[in-house]
């Protein structure tokens, strides 16, 4: 029986009250995030490991509402990072219609530097690298049977919030480039007080790079091929797909993802919309978030269903509307068009996160398709199988004949459509380096903002130009 790796925030939760977090304690309002302080106890191997486990939740997030009655962010995985990225490269394929303002400002690209969840997402990341720095500075107290799978599951979990952070708050990687634009501060020690060690520059894209393909590496090596419910060599071997994907580094984007193909155990789910809404996780999941709808007084964890959605009793008032530029994409009997519904507000919707409570698919087997078929058709080469035969195979999972030829933009055409609403659509267009509803790839305006509060109280932060 297949056991499929996810982020467990209910047991999470519980580890998540050993550790001193930003809901809690005033002195976030004093401190820079990225060098938080934790009041953690960790003097055995049990309490390592749940603090471990904390690390997870964080990265999860929770929905929450803010007193003034806005979202406060910091979701990470739990849905801004999707969302983030879906609405500020929505291209004319979706539109905000909601009456939240500073969701509204990302959609329209027209952030202020003290901008809500472009500050509570960065505070959030940073204090999951702290929580997570503090792990591995205690390693060696953990029981030697459990030692190399803690250790990469921190590292892991260390290389993917310095990934997202450096895609949002960054210009973008530039292929063959020496990519010294500033990237984002690369915290590898625990931090337990505030001096002038803390006070952090911000690395180059470059250095954040080599330090988040580092950390993955490791953790690939580490850990075990299955490991419960939590992260797995697979997981890792995934994310450096993404990763080397971003980079332009087509030969180590094929090989990252081929070694999930083939190694993994993972299968596509026999129909497409079988991926999605599900209270556990579909056999195709190599990396996802365990929702749990107890926390909120009986509402869901994570923002998608809540923006996305516009059905009786599920979601807001109709914020994410499906436009005909998106829908003009898929071919006449394209299974993946039945997810897409008429909300009760009378507009399209699409149906991937329709379902409270249930778990956000963060990396699925059918993007290692995708990539190692882009990877090796610009690359030349044929690792693992033919792009022709791995374009096939998604489009054969929704009911499309074969193509006996292949393009380019065939292939882009189909992540397009497969991973549509999942997180990845700014970050394509910026690594493929096209424009963004008339801005170019690298604009000012598609970075999001150091949180002002951070250079308030770090002077050797520098902001992003436009803020």
């Amino acid at each position: 029986m297949k056991t499929i790796n996810k982020i467990n925030i209910r047991s999470g939760f519980m580890a998540l009250m050993l550790v001193t977090l930003w809901a809690c304690d005033g002195k976030l309002d004093i401190e820079p995030q990225q060098s938080i302080s934790t009041d953690v106890a960790l003097n055995s191997s049990e309490n390592v490991i749940n603090v471990l486990i904390g690390s997870y939740s964080e990265a999860g997030g929770q929905f929450g509402i803010a007193s003034d009655g806005r979202p406060e962010g910091g979701e990470l995985y739990g849905g801004d990072f999707n969302l983030f990225s879906e609405l500020m490269g929505s291209d004319g394929e979706i539109t905000w219609n909601g009456s939240f303002d500073t969701y509204e400002d990302i959609f329209d690209r027209d952030m202020i530097s003290n901008h809500l969840l472009a500050r509570n997402n960065w505070m959030r990341a940073y204090n999951s690298i702290n929580i997570i720095n503090n792990v591995i500075a205690n390693i060696d107290i953990v029981d030697q049977a459990l030692k190399d799978q803690a250790l990469g599951e921190a590292l892991f979990m260390r290389g993917v919030m310095h990934f997202e952070l450096v895609r949002f708050y960054a210009l973008p990687y530039e292929p063959g480039g020496a990519n010294l634009q500033v990237g984002v501060p690369i915290v590898t020690s625990a931090t337990d007080a505030i001096d002038e060690s803390t006070q952090l520059s911000r690395a180059t894209v470059a250095e954040v790079y080599t330090q988040v393909i580092a950390d993955l590496t490791d953790a690939e090596s580490l850990m075990n091929s299955r490991n419960g419910s939590f992260a797995n060599r697979h997981a890792a071997a995934a994310m450096l797909s993404r990763v080397y994907l971003q980079q332009g580094d087509y030969a180590a984007a094929a090989d990252a993802a081929n070694r999930v193909i083939d190694q993994g155990g993972y299968t596509l789910v026999p129909d497409y919309a079988s991926a999605f809404n599900n209270a556990a996780n579909s056999i195709e999941d190599i990396f996802a978030v365990q929702q749990n709808t107890t926390f909120n007084a009986g509402t869901s964890n994570s923002g998608l269903p809540t923006f996305y959605a516009n059905l009786v009793g599920v979601g807001r008032d109709g914020d994410i509307d499906v436009l005909p530029a998106h829908l003009d994409l898929y071919e006449a009997g394209d299974a993946r068009l039945d997810l897409f519904y008429t909300g009760i507000d009378g507009l399209p919707k699409t149906g991937k996160w329709a379902v409270d409570g249930a778990n956000i698919p963060v990396v699925r087997l059918a993007e290692m398709y995708l990539t190692r078929a882009e990877a090796n058709f610009r690359a030349g080469t044929a690792v693992g199988a033919d792009p022709l035969d791995d374009i096939n195979l998604i489009r054969g999972r929704v009911g499309l004949t074969a193509l006996a030829v292949l393009t380019l933009d065939d292939i882009m055409v189909e992540r397009r459509k497969e991973l549509a609403f999942e997180g990845q659509r700014l970050h394509d267009l910026k690594r493929t380096q096209q424009t963004v509803s008339g801005s170019p790839y690298n604009a000012d305006e598609l970075v999001f903002p150091i949180p002002q509060r951070e250079i308030d109280v770090n002077s050797n932060l520098e902001q992003n130009p436009g803020y």
